[in-house]
């Protein structure tokens, strides 16, 4: 399980002073952010093969050796290149390299749209094809977590585009629900899970500039009923709304911390249910002349694999005192679980007419 877990902002500090990311710790930076990170990366299981040297590397806190082994990797797999540079990312990340690990997020989100943009006649081909061979296209909540990542990366360094970052966040949920609702029968469109981390991040930065607490308010109000379990919400919406978090002089620490493995892909067998039967239906009307066969054997298909995650919180202790434990706002591997259910008959459907 994957859980971003922000600090409840309720410490205060003295002046700020500009330091270095260590991977053993969470220190403050120029935007008084501080981050632990555990590689989090998704992808099937045969991928997950693939790097396992690397992600040794990484484990080994031999990121430079880490780094080396995705770039030889994504020569050898270009279909993969976008997966590894993600992982990239977020090495680059852990070893104290913001801007390359923005740059690199960047790069993928914007592939990614691209290939979210193909037109009618690469969509038809790609239900007939095997997904391996094709590029990876990225999934939905993969695309709202990397610029929930851009946003995190941003604010690691100067913070300059963290907001923007974060609106993006918004859009592409919208524009994932609006598409969801525009493919399913009217009234029927499958629920989709909100991602709070970008607008819980926007909400920081707007309270940081001591002037938008207004848009601050809004974005924990949001946060808030997104996610009614992520306590630390209630009280920065309290907080923006009738107090200021630091005395003149001071400031807070957010602790953002990466948990946890990343949710991962098998193949299992489905079922051939009757509302796959009938998608598949019409993606075969829609690419040929062709019907289905009367009767269809169950279909291989991939399935979420979710590892189990031995850490609830994590605690922050200052000059060796206990201070806080950390809450979590997005539980990636809850979201990977919530849009597969929600296409489960979609990705049925496409194994039985491939």
């Amino acid at each position: 399980m994957v859980q971003l877990q922000p600090i409840h902002a309720s410490i205060l500090i003295g002046p700020t002073q500009r330091r270095s990311l260590l991977r053993q710790s969470a220190h403050t930076t120029s935007m008084l952010l501080a981050a632990v990170f555990v590689i989090a990366v998704v992808g099937c299981s045969s991928h997950a093969n693939r790097v396992r040297d690397a992600r040794q590397a990484y484990f080994s806190d031999d990121l430079v050796a880490a780094d080396a082994l995705l770039v030889k990797a994504g020569t050898k797999r270009p279909l993969e290149r976008d997966c590894l540079t993600l992982d990239r990312a977020m090495v680059s990340l852990a070893h104290g390299d913001p801007t390359t690990s923005e740059a690199l997020l960047r790069e993928v989100r914007d592939r990614f749209d691209h290939l979210e943009q193909k037109d009618v006649a690469e969509s038809g081909l790609s239900y007939v094809l095997d997904d391996t061979a094709t590029a990876y296209s990225g999934e939905d909540y993969e695309k709202v977590m990397i610029r929930a990542m851009l946003a995190i990366s941003n604010l690691m360094h100067d913070g300059s585009d963290a907001v923007a970052y974060c609106l993006q966040v918004d859009q592409k949920q919208r524009e994932i629900a609006e598409r969801a609702a525009a493919e399913s029968p009217p009234g029927n469109a499958p629920p989709t899970a909100n991602v709070a981390i970008g607008t819980y991040v926007r909400g920081v930065v707007e309270e940081e500039t001591h002037t938008h607490y207004d848009d601050a308010e809004r974005a924990f109000a949001t946060v808030a009923s997104w996610e009614p379990q992520f306590e630390a919400a209630k009280f920065d919406l309290a907080r923006a709304q009738a107090g200021v978090h630091s005395r003149s002089g001071n400031g807070v620490v957010y602790v953002f911390a990466l948990v946890g493995r990343g949710p991962y892909k098998e193949e299992v067998l489905a079922e051939a249910t009757s509302n796959a039967l009938l998608i598949a239906d019409r993606i075969v009307s829609a690419v040929g002349d062709h019907t289905l066969p009367p009767t269809i054997a169950p279909v291989k298909v991939p399935a979420i694999v979710v590892p189990a995650n031995a850490i609830d919180s994590v605690a922050v202790d200052i000059n060796g005192r206990p201070a806080a434990l950390t809450q979590t706002v997005t539980d990636v591997g809850k979201l990977a679980t919530a849009q597969f259910e929600s296409e489960r008959q979609n990705i049925i459907a496409r194994a039985i007419v491939r």
